[in-house]
């Protein structure tokens, strides 16, 4: 699927390019508007979180991956681990 390539080597801890990159898959894939129906989010809120704009809440971030048949997990950082 698109969106697991697309989202598959972020690695970065800023979460506003983690936001772009799915914003990047969402106006390629079905769009905003329809995401907006799909996850009964506001399309303004959307695009406000996926701009960067404002940090993502966890049930928002969740919420739009859900329309893509993804979740979020933890892992352990291995280089971070002492």
């Amino acid at each position: 699927m698109y969106i697991r390539h697309k989202l598959a080597d972020f690695h970065d801890s800023d979460p506003r390019l983690l936001m772009l990159a799915i914003k990047n898959v969402i106006e390629t894939t079905h769009g905003m508007a329809e995401l907006a129906n799909t996850t009964g989010l506001n399309r303004e809120s959307l695009y406000k979180t996926l701009s960067g704009e404002r940090t993502p809440r966890i049930d928002t971030l969740s919420r739009i991956l859900h329309t893509y048949g993804l979740r979020l997990s933890v892992s352990v950082d291995e280089k971070s681990v002492a």
